[in-house]
């Protein structure tokens, strides 16, 4: 299986931090993923190893769900060995699949799920901004506004989503509302490396595939 890392530091044999990495890492751990552009979004530098499946000691199914959603993964990083978590939904990935939609269309194309209601925060003017602080004060829809001195535009926000009433609501007061939908999530494999023995099996490997 070939597997990516994305590092920013410089070093010749991989090490096991001191410290959990991020909030989602559960201890000290190393995280490759099957997904090249996963690997990138954690550093510039990306390492590549090719480990056979037969190293591999737990497989566990995420079902498309991030790493901190699936049970047990800090036991088994406490107990150690190499973990394939598989069908895992990453940030990155998530992220790029996201797109805004008006208010009345229930799918469009790929995009068939729904996450969230918000207002179009896109930079007004004193007129526009006017127009929709009226829309949505008619509607009961609380808001903050902004003005940027740069561009001399005005800026309106909530500072939660909106739930379904309240979009609805803003929307047939005339406001400009949008909804967060994404497609049939992109996952990828990851592969973390915890304890002495998964540490020296990555660096058999990596040193293997430098000399060649």
């Amino acid at each position: 299986m070939k597997l990516y890392h994305g590092t920013n530091e410089q070093f010749d044999d991989f090490r096991l931090p001191h410290e959990p990495v991020n909030y989602e890492y559960y201890g000290p751990a190393l995280f490759f993923s099957s997904n090249y552009d996963v690997a990138k979004y954690y550093g510039h530098q990306v390492i590549e190893v090719d480990i056979p499946d037969s190293v591999i000691d737990v497989r566990v199914d995420a079902k498309g769900e991030v790493i901190r959603c699936v049970d047990g993964v800090p036991e088994m990083i406490k107990t150690g060995g190499i973990i394939a978590i598989e069908n895992v939904l990453d940030a990155n990935l998530y992220g790029r699949q996201f797109q805004h939609f008006d208010l009345p269309d229930t799918e469009v194309g790929e995009y068939k799920y729904f996450h969230y209601y918000i207002l179009n925060n896109k930079w007004k003017t004193k007129q526009e901004m006017d127009d929709e602080t009226k829309k949505l004060d008619s509607a009961g829809i609380a808001y903050k506004k902004s003005y940027d001195k740069i561009l001399r535009k005005y800026h309106i926000y909530t500072l939660n989503y909106l739930t379904k009433e309240q979009a609805i609501a803003a929307f047939n007061a005339g406001a400009d509302v949008k909804k967060g939908m994404c497609k049939t999530p992109e996952t990828a494999t990851t592969v973390i490396f915890a304890g002495q023995k998964a540490l020296d099996i990555l660096n058999f490997v990596k040193n293997a595939k430098k000399q060649g």
